[in-house]
């Protein structure tokens, strides 16, 4: 007998026949319609421009709108929310200069100080965009009993914007900072409230902002009201909350980072504290707005600050 054998296909070898040919049939459709499906996506959904290559932009002109709203609104590290609020078109550039940080990549920024500048003018301008959105206030702190304007409820950490292509709040901004590395940075990141660092009158620059953050740091720590103050008779050092919450951030020798910004009248009262009894607490957190209506309440006496 031949070894392949001619014989005549049966009923169920035509039914497995007309299946696949039924099958490729349907899958030759499907990847048909996929094609044209992609091609028509592809035609009404372009690709969206992709994000600013940061190493091509001029930060110095990228800020200049910041920088001249500054100049013209903050007196003494506060704002005239006022008067700001009252100029729509003031209110809509500051909306403008947010606008564009938004698709630019901070982590591709190759100077440290440009990339540090960005987050810290990002922060201010949110801050006070905030405010402005929500003025007349009195505090940015929600409270149940005393400041219940809804609109305040999770200010720092609710309130969402596209900043550096990312979808971010005021705290989300701190954290990207990265202040874990470089706890200075907490000096230049003015949260909308008395107690805070001083708001600046000026955009930070990357060429400057190493001096920029000292100037904040001298300027906080001279301040008794919300900086720094003495109190001999109880050998205490207050100071600002900042080095409560963030007390890990600034080593173990709080005493010899606090000389280094000091006045030398101010070191020398330091230095004649014995080390032993030397104890630090901290001023309680002043949550009214840094608004240029505190005046008077501002950075503070720029004396000693010392109970004798």
């Amino acid at each position: 007998m031949p070894i392949f054998e001619s014989r005549q296909a049966g009923p169920f070898s035509i039914l497995i026949f007309k299946s696949c040919m039924l099958y490729i049939g349907q899958m030759r459709f499907a990847i048909a319609t996929l094609v044209l499906f992609s091609a028509l996506i592809g035609v009404a959904c372009p690709r969206p421009e992709p994000p600013k290559n940061a190493p091509n932009i001029d930060f110095d002109k990228l800020h200049q709108p910041l920088d001249i709203l500054l100049k013209r609104y903050v007196r003494d590290g506060l704002v005239d929310y006022s008067a700001w609020k009252n100029n729509p078109a003031d209110v809509q550039a500051l909306e403008n200069y947010l606008l564009s940080l938004a698709d630019i990549y901070p982590d591709n920024i190759d100077s440290y100080g440009d990339r540090k500048a960005f987050w810290a003018n990002a922060y201010n301008a949110w801050g006070i965009k905030l405010v402005l959105d929500r003025y007349p206030i009195k505090s940015v702190l929600f409270d149940e009993n005393t400041n219940n304007d809804p609109r305040l409820k999770d200010f720092m950490g609710g309130p969402d914007r596209k900043i550096g292509t990312v979808v971010v709040s005021l705290d989300d901004i701190e954290e990207r900072a990265d202040t874990r590395t470089n706890p200075m940075l907490h000096f230049v990141l003015a949260k909308p409230a008395m107690g805070a660092p001083d708001m600046p009158n000026y955009a930070y620059n990357g060429k400057e902002f190493n001096n920029q953050i000292d100037s904040a740091v001298r300027k906080l720590l001279a301040s008794e009201r919300k900086g720094m103050r003495f109190d001999l008779p109880d050998s205490k050092v207050y100071l600002s909350e900042i080095f409560k919450q963030y007390r890990l951030e600034f080593g173990d020798d709080l005493a010899g980072f606090l000389k280094r910004y000091i006045s030398p009248e101010r070191q020398a009262i330091l230095d004649s504290i014995n080390k032993n009894q030397l104890n630090f607490d901290y001023i309680p957190f002043d949550w009214r707005l840094n608004d240029t209506k505190q005046q008077g309440a501002g950075t503070g006496g720029q004396g000693s600050g010392t109970r004798r």
